[in-house]
């Protein structure tokens, strides 16, 4: 179907994508429309709940990408992947989400968020965004992930690098196609976290990343490592939408 022209936006564009403007006309006379090649948007509630509630109509596959786009299944965030692979990732997942987890590491971040504050106090000036709301909550999914606190800060530094780039949308930038080509510091921390909880076998930590590279369903089916390194990224980099919202409270 052609372009809406008088609704024509590019919407991976971060400015015309925050023209609210432009935005609440959309919505007000064509509150389904298609601003770009490959790209329906709706921006009323019954429509969007339509469209997320009806997998097998609406896909999700390039649902985070450029028009045009395609990345290998390997390089695809869980919200971007259709059935029947992603219920089987999300039944691996939902096993280390669970309630006991949350609250086996509350002690491990009340502890870290205490640290932060009285660091940051001696400093005596700072950058609560930079310094405190940026690393923090990612810095607890790490913890629950399975990454040694001393690595937190940097793999969160570059998930916040990651996704205020190109690579969201077009999966590669300046530097090379995929998160290894284009964040190579990040993939090579990641895989070695991967390669070594595999190595340990059932000696393992037991933790998130753990699980993710030990599970196997009933037909033998586990997460690939190129995959396992790619959702811990979702993972880190979807708990910036926390940080932003702590932003917004300061």
């Amino acid at each position: 179907m052609p372009i809406d022209e008088d609704f024509a936006f590019d919407p991976t564009d971060p400015v015309q994508s925050k023209d609210w403007e432009r935005l609440r006309r959309i919505r007000r006379e064509r509150p389904v429309c298609r601003p770009a090649d490959n790209v329906v948007l709706t921006s009323r509630y019954a429509a969007t709940r339509a469209v997320f509630v009806d997998a097998r109509k609406f896909s999700s596959v390039g649902d985070m990408r450029a028009p045009g786009v395609v990345v290998p299944e390997a390089e695809s965030f869980l919200g971007e992947l259709d059935a029947p692979l992603h219920p089987k990732i999300r039944r691996v997942l939902m096993k280390g989400f669970t309630r006991s987890r949350a609250t086996d590491a509350e002690p491990w971040a009340r502890a870290s968020i205490r640290g932060r504050i009285e660091r940051l106090a001696e400093r005596g000036a700072c950058d609560l965004m930079a310094d405190l709301t940026i690393p923090l909550p990612g810095s607890v999914s790490a913890h629950v992930i399975g990454v040694p606190d001393e690595l937190h800060d940097a793999l969160m530094g570059w998930c916040d690098e990651l996704l205020h780039s190109s690579w969201p949308a077009t999966g590669k930038t300046e530097r090379g196609v995929g998160i290894e080509g284009a964040f190579p510091e990040l993939a090579a921390c990641l895989d070695a976290l991967i390669a070594e909880r595999a190595a340990a076998g059932p000696e393992a930590h037991d933790d998130l990343l753990s699980l993710m590279v030990h599970t196997r369903d009933d037909e033998g089916w586990e997460i690939g490592a190129h995959h396992i390194r790619t959702l811990v990224v979702n993972i880190l980099a979807g708990s910036l939408s926390a940080s932003y919202m702590l932003g917004n409270l300061l």
